[in-house]
Protein backbone atom coordinates (compact mmCIF):
# COMPACT_ATOMS: atom_id res chain seq x y z
CA UNK A 1 0.00 0.00 0.00
CA UNK A 2 2.86 2.38 0.87
CA UNK A 3 6.62 2.18 0.47
CA UNK A 4 8.29 0.42 3.41
CA UNK A 5 11.75 1.81 4.13
CA UNK A 6 14.23 1.75 7.00
CA UNK A 7 13.21 5.34 7.76
CA UNK A 8 9.52 4.53 8.13
CA UNK A 9 10.07 1.30 10.04
CA UNK A 10 10.00 -1.53 7.49
CA UNK A 11 9.90 -5.13 8.67
CA UNK A 12 13.19 -6.65 9.78
CA UNK A 13 13.87 -10.38 9.83
CA UNK A 14 16.56 -12.78 10.95
CA UNK A 15 16.89 -15.20 7.99
CA UNK A 16 16.42 -18.90 8.79
CA UNK A 17 15.60 -18.17 12.45
CA UNK A 18 12.34 -20.12 12.03
CA UNK A 19 14.40 -23.33 11.84
CA UNK A 20 15.07 -23.00 15.59
CA UNK A 21 11.38 -23.42 16.38
CA UNK A 22 9.57 -21.15 18.79
CA UNK A 23 12.33 -19.55 20.87
CA UNK A 24 10.14 -18.33 23.74
CA UNK A 25 7.19 -20.75 24.06
CA UNK A 26 6.43 -19.50 27.58
CA UNK A 27 5.16 -16.17 26.15
CA UNK A 28 1.66 -16.59 24.66
CA UNK A 29 2.65 -14.60 21.55
CA UNK A 30 6.20 -15.95 21.42
CA UNK A 31 7.75 -12.52 22.02
CA UNK A 32 11.42 -12.63 22.92
CA UNK A 33 12.86 -11.39 26.18
CA UNK A 34 15.49 -8.64 25.84
CA UNK A 35 18.16 -11.26 26.55
CA UNK A 36 16.83 -13.58 23.82
CA UNK A 37 16.65 -10.69 21.35
CA UNK A 38 20.26 -9.74 22.12
CA UNK A 39 21.33 -13.34 21.47
CA UNK A 40 19.23 -14.20 18.41
CA UNK A 41 18.72 -10.85 16.64
CA UNK A 42 22.17 -9.32 16.60
CA UNK A 43 22.57 -6.37 14.18
CA UNK A 44 24.72 -8.36 11.75
CA UNK A 45 21.97 -11.01 11.40
CA UNK A 46 19.08 -8.59 10.76
CA UNK A 47 17.86 -7.98 7.19
CA UNK A 48 15.60 -5.01 6.40
CA UNK A 49 12.76 -5.78 3.99
CA UNK A 50 12.35 -2.52 2.09
CA UNK A 51 9.37 -2.80 -0.26
CA UNK A 52 7.58 -0.78 -2.90
CA UNK A 53 3.77 -0.56 -3.04
CA UNK A 54 2.38 -3.81 -4.45
CA UNK A 55 5.30 -5.98 -3.32
CA UNK A 56 4.61 -8.91 -1.00
CA UNK A 57 6.56 -10.77 1.67
CA UNK A 58 5.63 -14.26 2.84
CA UNK A 59 7.25 -15.52 6.00
CA UNK A 60 6.94 -18.33 8.52
CA UNK A 61 5.35 -17.15 11.76
CA UNK A 62 8.34 -18.48 13.76
CA UNK A 63 10.74 -16.33 11.71
CA UNK A 64 12.09 -13.62 14.01
CA UNK A 65 10.58 -10.40 12.72
CA UNK A 66 9.98 -6.88 13.98
CA UNK A 67 9.48 -3.35 12.76
CA UNK A 68 10.67 0.03 13.98
CA UNK A 69 8.85 3.24 14.73
CA UNK A 70 8.00 5.37 11.71
CA UNK A 71 10.37 8.35 11.93
CA UNK A 72 8.94 10.07 8.84
CA UNK A 73 5.75 11.86 7.88
CA UNK A 74 5.08 9.15 5.24
CA UNK A 75 2.44 6.53 6.03
CA UNK A 76 3.42 2.89 6.31
CA UNK A 77 0.10 1.22 5.67
CA UNK A 78 0.25 -2.53 5.14
CA UNK A 79 -1.98 -5.58 5.02
CA UNK A 80 -1.14 -8.62 7.12
CA UNK A 81 -2.68 -12.09 6.84
CA UNK A 82 -1.86 -15.05 9.06
CA UNK A 83 -2.64 -18.60 7.93
CA UNK A 84 -2.87 -21.45 10.42
CA UNK A 85 -3.37 -25.06 9.48
CA UNK A 86 -6.69 -26.53 10.67
CA UNK A 87 -4.71 -29.01 12.80
CA UNK A 88 -3.21 -26.17 14.89
CA UNK A 89 -3.93 -26.50 18.62
CA UNK A 90 -3.29 -24.19 21.54
CA UNK A 91 -0.73 -25.20 24.14
CA UNK A 92 -2.48 -23.47 27.04
CA UNK A 93 -5.85 -25.23 26.70
CA UNK A 94 -7.70 -22.10 25.60
CA UNK A 95 -10.64 -22.85 23.31
CA UNK A 96 -11.26 -20.69 20.25
CA UNK A 97 -14.77 -21.27 18.95
CA UNK A 98 -15.07 -21.85 15.22
CA UNK A 99 -16.92 -18.92 13.67
CA UNK A 100 -18.40 -20.76 10.67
Amino acid sequence: LDPATKANGCVQVVPRSHTQGLINPSHLSGFLTPEQAAEHATPEKVVYLELEPGEVVLLHNYLLHASDVNHTDISRRAFSVCYMDCETVTKNGEDFTRLW
